[in-house]
């Protein structure tokens, strides 16, 4: 049976040496779940003094993954020996990540299948481990004291440590707060400090080493319940299961993005399936990633707690489709914008059997969308320039969502969703295995504009309305004609506060060839933004 990889890091490393000064670089599987190995091969490419591969997590797993790669590159160097061709996976003992890593390595080790010298460093804590590989020229090899050197900078940096089974670091709690407003500043009782109440009510503890536990203000803060603690004890399985999984605010982690997954895996749940996979995914958390505390009673019988965590994943499905929903609200997609990096192992190991049967279903995994037919989008442009107002705007949504519809990993959830503020054309959740996808966010909005004149400020202003209320990051708007110039400062100016507003124009949908290029537009505008918005200067 392979060692599964959930809960443990893996991390490329590159270094250049300058007199007393060492720069490091990183690419890691929390930032990179869906492209680790692209992103690594790219560092890897850049000026370097030494390249390292490190696997951490807690102890014995991290130590068997190592065992694993080692015994393969003795293997290896027996191929070659034998004149036979290297291997670069262990589908036998190491699953889809761990194979992604392994890869790395044995391609560093045997580069143009010529063995270098192998090297290892190991670094033991009490409750985690962090193995490094890299390739030496030779046994004195002096970049020892490199990687070395690497893993102590790093841990300077991270302070990584285990929670429950899995290794956390500090980059990647604090990745949470990104997007989270600040609601304001109380005295905290446990620490008889002062601590922060974030959006989502996140509790940032002031003037500590680890400020930030993605504890929440609650019962103990403010001796009342809210409704986000409410549905936490409905959705909170200890109380039907007789078993506690601690820590608590990782099991809740992964049980969030477990329910987006299954929001859309399915659309038509029923217990008995539900029931299945869900102790399968209690049995993958009790074996992965949280530690179990048996409790004495049952509050709630398993059948009420099934019933109540259907509710949620409809209620899910609803928010997907544009409802509003003041549990489900922004925090999810907050959550969601770093934890997405759980998706690859709730699909691998949670949803596995059920795949045939469910994905067959409907656009839930990513799979090959229809043909694009560049005659078929002239067609709707065509119609969209009819005189008729009304089939001005139908047509133009169509060609809008033809050009959606093109690229593999976003399913459009919801057409005229009426908001609080306006109504929106087009709701969108992200389904895709794919890195540059994900960093648009996990629910995406859609506006179409066919008018003569461009686009001005105030629509942008009334997008960046509707993105406050339903807590998504991206919003891409359609328009005929374009933006003027301070509709696009405005959009500039909004990417200081994580709201990304994406304009794609008639001669853009004139100019799409196949698939292909729809994804590609996406993404370029998606980046070209990004590139903007981190030169643009603020203006008061």
């Amino acid at each position: 049976m392979s060692i599964c990889s959930a809960g443990i890091l893996y991390l490329c490393f590159t270094a250049i040496v300058s007199g007393d000064e060492m720069a490091v670089a990183q690419v890691n599987t929390y930032e990179n779940a869906f492209d680790f190995y692209e992103r690594s091969k790219e560092l890897l490419e850049e000026e370097q003094d030494v390249a390292v591969f490190a696997v951490a997590g807690i102890k014995d797993r991290a130590g068997k993954i190592a065992e694993v790669i080692e015994r393969q590159i003795k293997d290896n160097f027996d191929r070659l020996l034998r004149g036979s061709c290297i291997t670069k996976v262990d589908e036998e003992y190491l699953d889809r990540m761990g194979n992604v890593f392994n890869r790395l390595v044995q391609e560093a080790v045997f580069e143009n299948d010529t063995l270098k010298f192998p090297r290892r460093y190991v670094k033991k804590t009490e409750s985690w481990e962090i193995y490094c590989f890299w390739a030496g020229e030779n046994e004195k090899d002096e970049s020892y004291l490199l990687s070395e050197n690497i893993v102590e900078l790093w841990c300077s940096y991270e302070k990584p440590l285990i929670f429950g089974k899995q290794l956390m670091t500090q980059s990647f709690l604090l990745s949470d707060l990104n997007g989270r407003k600040i609601i304001g500043v109380y005295p905290d009782r446990e620490t008889g400090g002062w601590a922060a109440l974030l959006e989502g009510g996140r509790k940032l503890t002031l003037h500590s080493e680890l400020p930030y536990m993605r504890e929440r203000f609650g019962l103990r803060d403010k001796e009342s319940f809210s409704i986000g603690e409410v549905d936490n004890i409905i959705n909170n399985s200890c109380y039907s299961f007789e078993e506690r999984l601690y820590p608590e605010e990782i099991y809740k982690e992964w049980q969030k993005v477990f329910l987006y997954a299954a929001a859309l895996e399915k659309e038509e749940w029923d217990i008995p399936v539900l029931r299945k996979v869900y102790e399968r995914f209690l049995d993958f958390m009790r074996t992965n990633i949280c530690e179990v505390i048996r409790v004495e009673g049952v509050l709630i019988d398993k059948e009420t707690y099934y019933r109540a965590l259907l509710l949620t994943i409809r209620e899910m499905q609803k928010y997907l489709q544009g409802e509003d929903c003041p549990v489900i609200s922004r925090d999810l997609w907050i959550l969601l914008n770093s934890r997405y990096s759980y998706l690859p192992y709730i699909q691998e190991y949670i949803f596995r059997d059920e795949a045939t049967e469910i994905f067959a279903n409907n656009n839930s995994m990513p799979k090959r969308k229809a043909l694009f037919e560049s005659q078929k989008m002239n067609q709707l442009i065509r119609e969209s320039e009819a005189e008729d107002t009304y089939q001005k705007g139908i047509k133009w949504e169509e060609a809008a969502e033809y050009f959606l519809a093109c690229i593999q990993g976003v399913k459009i959830t919801g057409r005229r969703v009426k908001t609080v503020a306006q109504e929106i054309d087009f709701s969108i959740a992200n389904i895709s295995v794919d890195q540059k996808l994900w960093e648009m966010g996990a629910y995406i909005l859609a506006e179409c504009k066919n008018w003569k004149d461009k686009v001005g400020i105030g629509v942008i202003r009334g997008l960046s309305h509707i993105s406050e209320l339903k807590g998504n990051k991206t919003t891409i708007l359609f328009t005929a004609n374009g933006i003027t110039r301070n509709a696009e400062e405005e959009i500039l100016r909004l990417t200081a506060s994580g709201k990304y507003i994406l304009n794609i124009t008639k001669a853009d949908l004139q100019n799409a060839e196949d698939e292909q290029w729809c994804y590609n537009l996406l993404v370029q505008k998606w980046e070209e933004l990004k590139e903007k918005g981190g030169k643009h200067e603020l203006r008061f």
